[in-house]
């Protein structure tokens, strides 16, 4: 299933944000998580302009972040990128 996650800096951790950084921090971020599935899954980067600065990114993962082992994983990504996820949307 395809979800849409919106992705911004952790302002505590990056008070001066800029796209670039943002975007290739997301980039880093989604090939470690494809990393963990050994290359299974796909994600993109999502065409329209996300609100307030954000990266939006499209991901179809063998499985969502709500299994535990895989939980874990994409908050230690997270914390290791500074990156706040947001699911807006799923679809099949």
């Amino acid at each position: 299933m395809w979800c849409l996650y919106r992705f911004t800096f952790d302002a505590k951790e990056v008070p001066d944000v800029q796209t670039r950084d943002l975007a290739n921090a997301v980039h880093e971020f989604a090939e470690a998580v494809l990393g963990f599935f050994h290359g299974n899954g796909h994600w993109v980067a999502a065409s329209a302009r996300a609100r307030n600065g954000a990266f939006e990114v499209w991901f179809n993962l063998p499985t969502l972040p709500l299994d535990p082992a895989f939980e874990r994983f994409w908050a230690e990504q997270l914390a290791a990128h500074r990156l706040i996820a947001t699911r807006v949307s799923g679809r099949s």
